[in-house]
């Protein structure tokens, strides 16, 4: 199965959740891609990972804010063409993401 994540926080941010997810479909066959905010620091296994320019969220520099804007984001799941997304935040990527699957339907 193609399975696409699309979450406001990944690592190298402490907030692994998604990072642990992948990890487990990933060891049994499934591919997976994930669509993240970018950091200053590249996240460790960046493969498969599409970073978003973000800019630190005022109050909790921790969290980025990212810009949904952008044809990549489009052309990220088409290439892709995954089975299943999963929004994992509700940041302003998943919106974004969402509309994207719709206009491909």
């Amino acid at each position: 199965m193609r399975i696409s994540f699309v979450t406001d926080t990944y690592l190298p941010e402490v907030n692994a959740v998604v990072a642990a997810m992948r990890q487990g479909l990933r060891s049994r066959g499934h591919t997976v891609q994930v669509l993240a905010p970018e950091y200053p620091l590249p996240g460790p296994d960046d493969d498969g990972v599409i970073r978003r320019p973000s800019i630190p969220c005022p109050g909790y520099s921790a969290v980025r804010l990212s810009s949904p804007f952008g044809a990549d984001v489009t052309r990220a799941l088409d290439r892709f063409a995954p089975d299943l997304i999963h929004v994992v935040t509700e940041g302003a990527l998943g919106p974004m993401y969402s509309r994207a699957v719709d206009l491909h339907s």
